[in-house]
Formats: C-alpha cells, structure tokens, sequence
C-alpha cells in the first residue's frame, strides 16, 4: 500500500473515520506525541518501536526508508485498524511485507496464531528478524513462498536498492525465482486448522484475484473475515465484486484511496 499524498480533505476523511471506528484517541496521541520513536541507528539500519509496543528493524534504505516508516506508522490505515482486532484465533497474513499487521495480532492475544506469507526473500528476511525482535517466533508461522493455484515458481520483480517491493509484473528491475503453494497447502504446511482462521489480509501488488478466488471456493474459510487490497484497475474492482456476489458475501469498501474491501458472511 503506497502512500498518499497529504492533504487537508485527507486528514478530515481520516479525522472523521477514526471518530466512527473510535480511534480518535490514538491519532490525537501520535498526531502530539509522535508515531514511533528510533531506540538504536547504525549506518546500515534503524531499530524503530511505534507507539503500539511493537519494534522494527529498519534498513536505511535511500529508497525504501520512507514507505518503511510509513507502513508502520500507527496513523497509517489507522481509520479500519479496528478490523484487526482478533483474540484466540487465526490471522492468515498474505503478503506480509515486514510484518506490522502480523506482529500487531501476534502480541494482541496470547492464543492468536499468525501465518505470514512473503515470498520476497528480502522482506522475508526483514520479517523474521521483526518477529525474533518481539519475542512471538512460537506465535508467527513464516512461509516464504508466493500464493498460486499450482506448486510450482514464479518470477519476482523486485524494487529498490534492498528490492525489498515486489511484483509478478516484469520491468527493467531485477527478477527473482520464488517457490509458490496454494492457500490451502501454506495453511497445512503451516499446521494451522482451516476452521479456525479469523481473518484473512491479501495485499499483494495486483496478484489478489486468483488468491480471493481460493479462499472464497474454500468451504473451510467460509467463516473468516476477509480484507483484500485492490489496485486502481475497474476491471479488477468489477470481478472481485462479482466473485464476491456469487459467492454470497457483503462487501465493504474501507479506504477509497486504497481499495480496500473486507467480506463478511451473510
């Protein structure tokens, strides 16, 4: 998820909805207290603990630093954090990154269970060591692989001087060979019962489509709250809303700026 650029109606939209889901509070205390503050930076990396507890290792990454910091940022995605709330359950993390939304449900409840999915090996590196850092290696199961329909590999295109973004689209950027697995196959390898997953974050640069379309045709998930990130592409917004018809589901538009939706059973 990119940042935006900041406006005045931007922040009385994110003023407004963090009134409706009630975390105002939060936001007036980063907004005068700060997001996150630096425990520790050496030439290579800043070690970064945001204002919910959770640490960071941070490369300094001319390129990256920025998007770094503003994904862990508190105030980011701060108006549907509130659907993140989840206690004795299962949190399937699709594209995980470095780790904020998995960390966040890892340390919420001693019997969550975490299953990120990163299949760029720079973030995924970055995402074990986030995990290791906040003590919660027994609660976090990593799978570094890419979701598809087959067992198999695909190409990464990855960004930044880490390559630390990725995309199955190719460019002029380096490519990298990643293994991939179905949904159902990362939860067996992750031995987590499909019944109990909770919740379900699919955002993976514009591959969340064929993913959507597993977990919606799986029977075992039908219980799990779902929020997918969708690109600006009409096409891509039009088919998931008809996936998500058929398979009679509501959908929810969360943040018009950054396509989310979540599903919820009927």
């Amino acid at each position: 998820m990119k940042p935006q650029t900041s406006s005045i109606g931007h922040w009385l939209r994110v003023l407004c909805r963090g009134i409706q889901r009630g975390v105002l509070g939060e936001y007036i205390a980063c907004k005068i207290l700060g997001s996150y503050h630096t425990e520790k930076e050496t030439k290579q990396a800043l070690l970064v603990r945001n204002r919910r507890g959770i640490r960071f290792h941070v490369p300094k990454d001319p390129q990256l630093l920025s998007d770094y910091l503003y994904t862990i940022d508190p105030l980011t995605e701060l108006n549907f954090h509130p659907y993140f709330s989840m206690k004795d359950g299962v949190f399937v993390d699709v594209g995980s990154f470095i780790g904020k939304y998995s960390l966040e449900v890892a340390k919420m409840h001693p019997r969550n269970i975490v299953v990120a999915i990163e299949p760029n090996p720079i973030s995924a590196t970055l995402l074990a060591k986030n995990v290791q850092l906040n003590k919660v290696t027994s609660k976090v199961r990593i799978i570094r692989k890419a979701i598809a329909a087959e067992k198999g590999y695909l190409e990464l295109t990855l960004h930044g001087s880490t390559s630390a973004h990725a995309t199955i689209a190719h460019g002029k950027h380096k490519l990298v060979k990643v293994p991939t697995i179905t949904f159902a196959d990362a939860l067996r390898e992750a031995r987590v019962d499909p019944t109990k997953v909770k919740l379900i974050k699919i955002d993976v640069e514009g591959a969340q489509l064929p993913i959507l379309r597993q977990v919606l045709s799986n029977p075992e998930l039908s219980k799990a709250r779902i929020i997918c990130e969708l690109l600006e592409k009409r096409k891509d917004r039009a088919e998931a809303a008809q996936l998500i018809k058929h398979h009679k589901r509501s959908l929810v538009v969360l943040d018009e700026q950054n396509y989310l939706i979540e599903t919820t059973r009927r």
